[in-house]
């Protein structure tokens, strides 16, 4: 895994030592991944199940099947209601059953989510969920973004994720929507979440705008506090 590595590179003590990581990161999520050396690695359950603290950017009339930059997009209208929007993100708060998005890592009857998307399947039972509790949610910032730039943005993170997953068809995609977005002033909010140990930020997103009826993606996965363990005391790697 690239952290290990970089770890590894800045700290030569670490060469020979058992590395493992606790709390995976999404290809576009950035921010604190807690690091295990040696015996800690026994105690990797007990470490991936700390509760998170995520800064998250909202982009409202895009939406995506993978809820962030990475998946296959369509443009939706925006009608602004601040009172809608207020009460659509308070409503984010309090515990719930969260499906897999099935753009995902996650492991369903013993393949990644993406497996059985990428086939256009539902695999036996359907889609499992799990019981997140998100604590709270706070709006940092309120703003807008041009769809101009969101397209160009969205296409460099495509290009920039190595492994083959779409990237020609989600090209194509975002590429298309260009005459769409261009010019368009996007409704944007950047939101901090206390959460559950794998609650998904892009599920979130996704859900505030079906509440809303704008459609919305993640744009931005920034995680800063892990449990006990904040960045702001973290190596930069």
């Amino acid at each position: 895994m690239q952290a290990i590595d970089r770890a590894r590179g800045l700290d030569p003590s670490l060469a020979r030592r058992r590395i493992g990581y606790a709390g995976r990161l999404d290809p576009l999520a950035d921010g604190l991944l807690v690091l295990l050396l040696d015996e800690r690695n026994k105690q990797a359950h007990e470490f991936n199940h700390l509760d998170k603290r995520y800064e998250v950017e909202v982009v409202f009339g895009v939406q995506t099947d993978s809820f962030d930059l990475l998946g296959l997009a369509e443009a939706r209208e925006v009608v602004h209601d601040d009172a809608a929007f207020e009460r659509a993100v308070k409503d984010l708060e309090g515990t719930r059953e969260q499906p897999y998005p099935r753009w995902s890592s996650v492991r369903v009857r013993g393949r990644p989510a993406f497996y059985w998307a990428h086939r256009g399947e539902t695999p036996e039972g359907g889609w499992p969920s799990r019981a997140r509790t998100v604590s709270s949610v706070t709006v940092i910032e309120r703003g807008t973004v041009d769809g101009g730039a969101l397209v160009d943005g969205a296409i460099e993170d495509v290009r920039g994720v190595s492994g083959a997953f779409r990237q020609e068809a989600l090209i194509e995609r975002w590429a298309s929507l260009r005459g769409a977005l261009a010019g368009r002033a996007l409704p944007r909010a950047r939101l901090a979440v206390e959460c559950s140990s794998g609650t998904f930020m892009r599920s979130l997103a996704n859900s505030l705008g079906e509440s809303l009826g704008t459609g919305a993606c993640a744009t931005v996965i920034h995680r800063t506090r892990a449990g006990p363990f904040h960045l702001r005391e973290a190596m930069a790697l």
